[in-house]
């Protein structure tokens, strides 16, 4: 089931998904949304640092031979 909480600084699309709102909001800690959904689910929600991953990953891709 996808979870969703109302940002109040979106005014256009305020409906976002927790995951998105934990990892890329910057004002995430001071959200009354997002902590009243943490502190309602918080083994549900709970996501290491581990397993997210980067957007952007770097290819190196080795020179070719002449």
């Amino acid at each position: 089931m996808e979870s969703y909480i109302v940002c109040e600084d979106r005014s256009n699309q305020p409906r976002i998904h927790v995951k998105i709102c934990q990892c890329r909001c910057k004002n995430a800690d001071s959200c009354q949304s997002f902590q009243d959904y943490m502190s309602a689910r918080p083994a549900e929600v709970a996501v290491k640092e581990a397993d997210i991953v980067p957007l952007i990953q770097e290819v190196s891709v080795p020179p070719s031979a002449p």
